[in-house]
C-alpha cells in the first residue's frame, strides 16, 4: 500500500491533470478521497459546484491512457461530488454531515503502471481540496 497525500491547495474552475506516478506491480486499487471540511472546501461550497475526478492508467509509460478499469484506451471513469453540506442519518436518529467524499477505481494487471488523476472542477469560484491517493 503506498499513500500519495494531497496537499491543500486551491484549484481553479476547469480541469487539471495530477501525475503521472508508478504503482506497484502488486496494487490492485486505487481510492481518492478529499477531505470535505477544508476552508473554501466542498463542504463551504453551493450546490452549483462540483468536484468530478477521473483515474487512468498507462501500460506504455505515458503514451495513451485508459481507464484504471478498463482496457479501452481513451476511456474514463469518473465520480462526482456536490457542494454544500451533505448529511446523513445514524441509526439513532442523529443527524451527521460527511467530512469527506471518496472514490474507489480496480486496476487491471500490469508492470510497470502508471497512473494519474484529472480532477475537474465546475461552478462559479475555486475551490479548495485536501486528501490522498491510496494504492493497494
Amino acid at each position: 500500500m503506498t499513500t500519495f497525500p494531497i496537499l491543500l491547495t486551491t484549484l481553479p474552475v476547469g480541469s487539471q491533470i495530477f501525475g503521472p506516478v508508478t504503482v506497484s506491480d502488486a496494487d490492485s486499487s486505487i481510492k481518492l478521497t478529499i477531505d470535505r471540511t477544508v476552508v473554501a472546501g466542498l463542504n463551504a461550497a453551493t450546490s452549483d459546484t462540483t468536484v468530478t475526478a477521473a483515474a487512468q492508467m498507462s501500460l506504455d509509460g505515458g503514451t495513451t491512457w485508459q481507464a484504471t478499469d478498463s482496457d479501452q484506451p481513451g476511456t474514463i471513469t469518473q465520480w462526482t461530488a456536490i457542494g454544500g453540506p451533505i448529511t446523513y442519518t445514524d441509526k439513532q436518529g442523529v443527524s451527521h454531515i460527511y467530512t469527506e467524499s471518496s472514490g474507489t477505481w480496480f486496476l487491471f494487471p500490469g508492470t510497470s503502471r502508471k497512473l494519474r488523476a484529472t480532477i475537474t472542477v465546475a461552478g462559479p469560484l475555486a475551490l479548495a481540496v485536501a486528501g490522498s491517493i491510496i494504492t493497494s
